[in-house]
């Protein structure tokens, strides 16, 4: 394990991933040019950055073996940036090659700010003495007319640039997360009053918000949006609300749905499903099969439910009893394994995981599993029946559950040992830790030979027959997890460099007074 710590109480969320280039899992790891970056969820000042970058990623801490591949004593800080006094609460979104990134600021007074950096390696390398980006521009107008382009002149080689673009409506957005597209250099980004907002010339040409055609889109006035996706296929952009329902934008070019008001592109779409309660993650989009997967722990009717649609939110299929008895924390995104996400569109198989509720308490986490048709409909019984779940609530509290919620759950396939895995987290008093502070769970998908997984094992007694757990980290739990590379880490290969990277969400230990990052090796 390898961590740093940020300083102070972060506020974070499970919503947040950190940005890891490069982008190829099966690319040989390099200790210079991988990193990660994640922002602190602080308020920037002289001595705290907003955003840090990390890079010699592949070692060993603390003396621990083996040795890791880049061969120091942990990370380094590639850069840390004081870009402003607001605070970077969502995920962070990269450019192609890795140069450039996207992230959104908030200040209560002045509203949120889309930041678009280049940074510099060796520029704050200590994450107490953070630097101010060496070339700084506001384009404030609407549309590129006399805004600052990325090019040599205003970002000379070698030096780190930033340009600055506030949201023409002035306002916050501490929830929804940008979302990139690399065909268009278009970025879209919804807000704290329900407005989607589409910025254009992101990170090759002139950056700026739309304003015009149509942009930016009141989706659901007064509502916190999540953070929006885009399908290529269809060229619609879907997002949720904080009032519980779930929307879609007809982005130019689309293909599927129709106008809540007029013909123009783009637009609202014409239908909306209100699913009462919250919807706080972005939805998951499979292009393949044009299905859209949305997420609901406190919708009134089952205190939790999964809600498949199509692309124009017809043709609905909604997973229930995969809630608590009471509506109480919220339910992030799923994930696929590896059987579904290589399934072609008419023959479909594998499942869709997730971390929901025991149905049979208050607010109990809990893993769940979905499988399909053969066409990719979305069964409307969990796998194994209603019974068929692992509670991951620590089973001395089960009476009295913490009220907290998994992370997201995610997926890789490591295609050295043909494995599948899933890895999530549960805040404090979970049962694979015992009790004593979260946990970051794995499970192996390949040797699973029952559903619902055993007990499994915990940190000090790796094992069992179902969720392995490391223990000892934040009670808080731990934001979005990502995972880098799928090397081979034996000793004279890439030790060390199969990794995964999330921050925590609380203090975990004393060298981590608020939200540490951390990678750990698979």
């Amino acid at each position: 394990m390898s961590s740093l710590a940020a300083g102070t109480a972060t506020t974070g969320s499970a919503t947040t991933y950190p940005a890891k280039f490069g982008f190829d899992a099966n690319a040989a790891p390099d200790c210079v040019n991988d990193y990660v970056a994640f922002n602190t969820s602080l308020p920037g000042a002289s001595g705290t950055p907003n955003i840090i970058a990390l890079n010699q990623l592949y070692t060993s801490q603390g003396g621990s073996s083996p040795a890791g591949f880049c061969g120091i004593n942990g990370p380094s800080v590639m850069w840390s940036y004081f870009t402003g006094t607001g605070r970077a609460q969502t995920s962070i979104a990269l450019s192609l090659l890795g140069d450039k990134l996207a992230f959104v600021e908030t200040s209560v007074l002045s509203g949120a700010v889309l930041r678009i950096l280049k940074g510099a390696a060796g520029e704050g390398t200590t994450i107490a003495s953070p630097q101010i980006p060496t070339n700084s521009y506001v384009n404030t107008t609407a549309g590129a007319l006399g805004n600052t382009a990325w090019n040599t002149t205003s970002c000379p080689n070698g030096q780190s640039c930033m340009i600055s673009v506030p949201f023409q409506n002035g306002n916050q957005d501490t929830n929804s997360s940008p979302f990139y597209n690399f065909a268009t250099d278009t970025l879209y980004v919804g807000d704290n009053s329900g407005v989607l907002h589409s910025f254009s010339g992101v990170f090759l040409g002139t950056p700026a918000e739309v304003t015009t055609g149509g942009w930016p889109i009141t989706v659901d006035a007064g509502t916190i949006l999540t953070s929006p996706v885009s399908d290529s296929n269809s060229n619609n952009i879907f997002v949720g609300d904080s009032a519980g329902s779930i929307w879609y934008v007809r982005g130019a070019g689309s293909s599927s749905g129709s106008c809540a008001f007029g013909t123009s592109l783009p637009c609202l779409g014409a239908t909306n499903i209100a699913l009462s309660g919250s919807i706080v993650d972005g939805p998951l989009v499979d292009i393949t099969t044009g299905r859209v997967f949305w997420f609901n722990g406190q919708d009134t009717t089952h205190n939790g439910e999964v809600v498949q649609t199509d692309t124009a939110l017809g043709n609905s299929v909604t997973l229930a009893g995969v809630g608590g008895t009471s509506a109480g924390s919220p339910m992030f995104a799923g994930d696929f394994d590896n059987n579904y996400l290589n399934s072609t569109a008419n023959n479909v198989t594998g499942f869709l995981y997730f971390c929901g509720k025991d149905p049979t308490q208050v607010d109990a986490p809990a893993i769940w599993r979905v499988g399909f048709s053969s066409t990719g409909i979305m069964n409307a019984i969990p796998d194994g029946g209603s019974t068929a779940y692992r509670t991951l609530a620590y089973s001395g509290v089960i009476s009295n559950p913490p009220n907290v919620a998994c992370s997201p759950v995610t997926e890789v396939f490591n295609t050295n040992t043909s494995t599948d895995w899933i890895f999530l987290s549960v805040a404090n008093l979970n049962y694979p830790c015992n009790g004593q502070t979260g946990c970051v769970m794995s499970l192996d998908l390949t040797t699973l030979t029952q559903w619902p997984p055993g007990p499994g094992g915990n940190a000090n007694s790796n094992g069992g027959t179902g969720m392995t757990a490391f223990s000892d980290v934040s009670t808080g739990g731990t934001s979005g997890i990502i995972i880098d590379n799928v090397a081979v880490t034996t000793a004279g290969n890439f030790p060390q460099a199969s990794s995964i990277y999330f921050s925590w969400l609380a203090p975990a230990g004393p060298s981590a007074i608020g939200g540490g990052r951390v990678h750990l090796s698979m």
